[in-house]
């Protein structure tokens, strides 16, 4: 499988590095409203846009993807 970076918005800052996650129906616009309070300079952010969400909704599909069970063997997904 190729690689890719998925799409970010990064707020640099200390050495520490921190990553923001969105809730499943969401994307990285959901942490929007705490960015003004986040403490740029001890810590650097990276929030992102998981697959299939927000500006990698078009990105390519994996095992894991596609409304398949999590192994891709056809089962529901819970």
């Amino acid at each position: 499988m190729a690689s890719f970076v998925l799409p970010h918005t990064p707020h640099d800052g200390g050495r520490h590095k921190i990553s923001a996650v969105h809730g499943r129906f969401a994307d990285r616009s959901a942490c929007d409203p705490v960015v003004p309070d986040l403490d740029r300079e001890a810590f650097p952010y990276a929030l992102a846009d998981l697959r299939r969400h927000g500006a990698a909704e078009d990105t390519a599909e994996g095992a894991a993807t596609g409304g398949t069970g999590s192994a891709g063997d056809g089962s529901a997904a819970g």
